[in-house]
This record gives structure tokens, C-alpha cells and sequence, in this order.
């Protein structure tokens, strides 16, 4: 756990207007970036972050004081863009339809990606998106969010060893279908930065 991270909270939970405007400063964009994976209404992403930041200001006083700030931000937002979704779509479609869990890329090259990884890429954008949403899911948190294991299962609500599973199966899939791509560019190409979505906050 980041020590600057805890005592950012720690004050923000003791009512420091101050750490509140700090830590909306720090997260907005990787929250943005985490939130329209799920759901490409940037809008909507947007209200659910707002809605976010004014619960919390509003009930700090009975916030644990020592938490995983990140993922604990992560999964209160989760929570609200599901029931915004629940809200708006029919109760039969499945969230499964309506998640947009892919791997989001800028587009003007600032990647720093060769043209083979580029092509590499797209490919890897194609096997991904044939993934199950939960194996897709824990990859791109992962890889895309660098979370741990720990914070990653709590985000999906699952074991960390289910965590751990997940990912193992769905790079072992990847590896199958990408033989031409080797451990480390594969890692590589995963971790690309959603930057083009944090772009779209503004």
C-alpha cells in the first residue's frame, strides 16, 4: 500500500478539503480510463465519478481510515456505473452485452510501437475480445491498470486464487493463438495505456 496514498485518505477522512481536491485530482483520469471499459457513454462515465466523489465527501466520516484507496476507488465506481446500466437497460440484458471490455488505443502513434507491433496489436485486440468477459477482465486490470492480484480480485468480487487462474488461463489462450509473439512483447503490447480515454474527461 502507497504510504503517501494512505495519509492523502487519512485526511481526506478527517475532513482536510485540501486531501478531498488531491485525491479527485489524482484518480479522475484512471477512473475515467477504468470506468469506459465498461461502458463507452463517456457521459455516463462521468455522472457515476461525480456521483462517486460527492458520496464520498458526504458519509467520510464513516470511511475505514485505512484502505487500498485505488481499489477501493475502483469498485465503488464499478458498483455505480452496474446500477446506472440496471437503471437504464432492460432487467433481461445481460451486463455481459453492454461491458466494453477491450483494450482501448491511441491512435496517433504516440505508443511508441513499431509497425509489426502495431499489426500485433490489432491481432491481439482480435483473440482478446474472443476471451470470457471474466478472463478479459482480470487481464486488462492486470496488464492495463497494473493492479495486483489482491486489488483485482477485489474489484471482480472473487478469491485471489480465482484471480490468478483467470489470468494464467486467459495468457495461456493468448500465447496459443499469438505464437509468433513472444512473453515479454506480449506483456508489452498489453500494457498499452488507455491515454485516448483519459483524453475524453476533458
Amino acid at each position: 500500500m502507497d504510504q503517501k496514498e494512505q495519509i492523502l485518505w487519512q485526511n481526506f477522512v478527517e475532513g482536510k478539503q485540501a486531501s478531498f481536491e488531491q485525491l479527485y485530482d489524482c484518480y479522475l483520469e484512471s477512473l475515467f480510463a477504468f470506468g469506459f471499459r465498461y461502458h463507452r457513454d463517456a457521459d455516463l462515465i462521468r455522472d457515476c465519478i461525480h456521483d462517486l466523489f460527492v458520496d464520498l465527501y458526504h458519509y467520510r466520516a464513516r470511511l475505514a481510515t485505512i484502505v487500498n484507496v485505488k481499489s477501493y476507488l475502483f469498485v465503488s465506481l464499478k458498483r455505480k456505473i452496474i446500477k446506472r446500466l440496471k437503471d437504464f437497460y432492460p432487467r433481461n440484458i445481460e451486463l455481459t452485452e453492454i461491458y466494453n471490455l477491450d483494450i482501448a488505443w491511441q491512435e496517433d502513434g504516440s505508443t511508441g510501437l513499431s509497425d509489426e507491433e502495431l499489426r500485433l496489436f490489432h491481432k491481439l485486440q482480435q483473440v482478446m475480445s474472443i476471451l470470457p468477459m471474466r478472463q478479459r477482465e482480470a487481464i486488462i486490470l492486470k496488464f492495463n491498470d497494473e493492479l495486483r492480484y489482491e486489488e483485482i480480485a477485489e474489484i471482480m468480487m472473487i478469491s485471489v486464487a480465482t484471480c490468478r487462474t483467470l489470468v494464467y488461463r486467459g495468457i495461456k489462450q493468448l500465447r496459443l493463438a499469438l505464437e509468433e509473439v513472444k512473453l515479454p512483447l506480449l506483456f508489452l503490447l498489453l500494457s498499452v495505456s488507455a491515454e485516448k480515454c483519459k483524453r475524453r474527461i476533458s
